[in-house]
């Protein structure tokens, strides 16, 4: 059995459509974490099974408890997709079609591989090069050959779980990713799309934040 996660904080505007895209596809188990709306309700109302977590922990966190709730659920393979629709759940047979045919462990989504549409302004041109930046950079402390390292869109099998140190809270993709190639487990990435995000704000923090939190996992994951 193969699940979606979906980690939420205070997604209710899009939270109900991105559950309905995905379940066309694969049962979907929602992580709430935090939430001061009614992201978990429009969940369960849209046929998730819901996970609620207080206070607010950060996105890592959430993911780790979807993934101990997937696997109590005797999952084989998880895939993860954000809340806010930036991802399109139609692309989900991409990420673990490779998993499914036994040609990859760890799937990851490329919006350099696909088609992205880019904040606008200083900010999404900053994160841009950031993106380019760590790419490289995890490229070559981790031995990877990725274009895109902060991308949530991805599918793991469930026995690659236990291999992975999976710490942070917040700044969780180069971990996983580092860990996953670490571990031997067979990486493949796949083109997939972004789309701006049309409701609701980012839980990125400003730019400078998110690359120091970023370049901090990046070297702490290269140093276990």
């Amino acid at each position: 059995m193969i699940v979606a996660l979906i980690p939420a904080h205070d997604e209710a505007p899009r939270i109900g459509a991105v559950i309905s895209a995905a379940r066309a596809f694969l049962p979907v188990i929602v992580v709430d974490d935090g939430s001061s709306d009614d992201t978990a309700d429009r969940a369960r109302a849209a046929g998730a099974e819901v996970v609620e977590q207080r206070p607010n922990q950060g996105k890592g966190m959430a993911l780790r408890t979807g993934f101990r709730r997937a696997l109590e659920d005797g999952a084989d393979a998880i895939l993860t997709l954000d809340a806010d629709g930036q991802h399109d759940p139609a692309e989900i047979e991409r990420l673990v079609g490779p998993i499914v045919r036994d040609e990859a462990d760890f799937v990851v989504g490329s919006r350099r591989l696909g088609v992205y549409e880019p904040e606008a302004g200083a900010a999404g041109a900053a994160r841009n090069v950031g993106l380019t930046v760590y790419t490289s950079l995890v490229n070559l402390l981790g031995g990877t050959q990725m274009t895109d390292v902060s991308n949530g869109f991805r599918a793991i099998r469930a026995s690659g779980l236990a291999a992975i140190v999976f710490t942070e809270d917040q700044f969780h993709n180069p971990e996983l990713l580092m860990g996953a190639a670490r571990s031997g487990l067979r990486i493949v990435e796949v083109p997939i799309t972004i789309h701006r995000r049309q409701a609701g704000t980012s839980k990125k923090g400003s730019t400078v934040r998110y690359g120091l939190g970023f370049l901090r996992v990046i070297l702490r994951s290269w140093l276990r």
